[in-house]
């Protein structure tokens, strides 16, 4: 698994790894992003800040809705 660096991404292909899967990491910290999809039910207990994965087909979408996204690829080598 790596977050999107190019470079990283690159040398994966280069050496002949397939990208097999990925997923999103969303951070929301503070503010309306964290306000607007997060929120406690137990009193007195407020979220600040979180940490999410997003699995599902809109990832476009998530990535223009929230500030800081990064998307982590799984690459697979078969070794004969």
């Amino acid at each position: 698994m790596t977050r999107d660096d190019d470079w990283v991404m690159r040398w994966y292909e280069k050496n002949e790894f397939k990208k097999t899967d990925s997923y999103l990491h969303v951070y929301m910290d503070g503010g309306k992003e964290l306000k607007e999809q997060i929120r406690s039910e137990m009193p007195n207990l407020i979220p600040v800040q979180t940490f999410a994965h997003y699995v599902g087909q809109g990832k476009e979408n998530i990535k223009r809705k929230f500030k800081r996204v990064h998307e982590c690829t799984c690459y697979e080598k078969i070794l004969c």
